[in-house]
């Protein structure tokens, strides 16, 4: 058993997140419990408790976690190309995210499963997901701010959980399949959103430009 005081915070989370990606590999949500991650992390349950209040929290925190991963990624994959549209970023980025994503198909799929039991955990779940979203924007130079970035934000939610099942089921080396239904919802949605004043007519141009990224469908 580590004694969580002679190791780090970080050091702890990796091994509470393995946990957690390995017991929702065969089990839902629901019935993972701290009391099991902490005896498969080799951590003290009471010192678990400090950081977090159940399986939940450390679900979040781990999404939390990954996500990370993938914006500092993809803020240095943006400054390789500094002449790319917020567009071709985006389309980047997401993309990006969901190969980070692709390990844990099986786990993100009981995550879906428990969000449909637990109002409270889609909650959660959305908030997180949005507040990806806004960093995202940002690191791909979308400076509008108020309600039409608020706008912005739910419109590439939406288009992500439109996504997500063509991501679950796709079997390509290259997430060709994925890139290929993320670019069309995409371009979609920037068509919606001139309609609405969300985005402007040169944004729509980018969207429908063709595109130069190493990610282009095939």
């Amino acid at each position: 058993m580590t004694d969580f005081g002679y190791i780090s915070a970080d050091q702890m989370d990796q091994a509470l997140f393995a946990a957690l990606w390995s017991a929702l590999d065969q089990q839902p949500l629901e019935v993972v419990s701290l009391e099991q991650l902490a005896g498969e992390a080799g951590l003290k349950l009471t010192d678990l408790y400090v950081r977090y209040a159940d399986s939940d929290a450390v679900l979040l925190a781990a999404l939390r976690a990954l996500d990370a991963s993938a914006l500092r990624q993809s803020a240095d994959d943006f400054a390789d190309v500094p002449e790319a549209s917020v567009h071709e970023k985006l389309l980047e980025g997401l993309i990006s995210r969901f190969e980070l994503y692709a390990p844990l198909r099986a786990q993100m799929e009981a995550v879906h499963g428990a969000a449909q039991r637990n109002p409270v955990l889609a909650a959660c779940l959305l908030a997180r997901l949005a507040d990806m979203t806004d960093r995202l924007l940002s690191l791909c130079g979308d400076e509008v701010t108020g309600w039409r970035r608020q706008a912005r934000i739910k419109g590439i939610m939406a288009v992500l959980l439109r996504v997500r099942p063509v991501w679950q089921s796709d079997e390509t080396a290259d997430l060709s399949l994925t890139l290929s239904s993320l670019d069309k919802e995409l371009r979609r949605a920037a068509e919606w959103a001139i309609s609405f004043r969300v985005l402007d007519a040169a944004d729509l141009d980018d969207a429908v430009a063709p595109q130069t990224s190493k990610q282009e469908p095939v």
